[in-house]
């Protein structure tokens, strides 16, 4: 859920019951009309960003578009992912603040599957103003 703090003096209320502000916030997330600071809260369960890469599948993010990163340039969030027995969901899906243009890469034992914007990446990805993962 994502909102936007107008007035101003609505955000200790909103922070006060858990929203936070977004990451990285590309021009999207700003309104043209307002300059109010827009907020978010994952409602659900989902999988957290790891700060430690382990070997296995993993779907890493930068916070840019793929012409604007290189490999030498690490991702902004990494997550490892977990999938429940027999099948290709996963056990926690990723939910995640991101823009429809940045990079995606999914990789298996660090041979990459899949590295492109997140908008081309796989029609199962939802996209707006979050990244929602549950299946691959």
């Amino acid at each position: 859920m994502d909102l936007q703090c107008s007035p101003d003096s609505s955000e200790p209320i909103w922070k006060l019951l858990g929203f936070v502000e977004f990451p990285d916030p590309p021009e999207h997330y700003k309104f043209s009309s307002e300059d109010n600071k827009k907020l978010y809260s994952i409602l659900t369960d989902h999988l957290p960003t790891s700060s430690v890469q382990r070997t296995g599948e993993v779907i890493e993010l930068w916070n840019n578009e793929p012409y604007k990163t290189t490999n030498n340039i690490p991702p902004a969030y990494v997550w490892n992912l977990e999938f429940k027995d027999g099948t290709r969901k996963l056990t926690t899906p990723i939910i995640h603040p991101a823009h429809y243009k940045w990079r995606l890469r999914w990789s298996l034992n660090g041979k990459t599957i899949r590295d492109d914007k997140i908008k081309r990446f796989k029609t199962e990805i939802d996209f707006g103003t979050f990244i929602i993962i549950d299946e691959l």
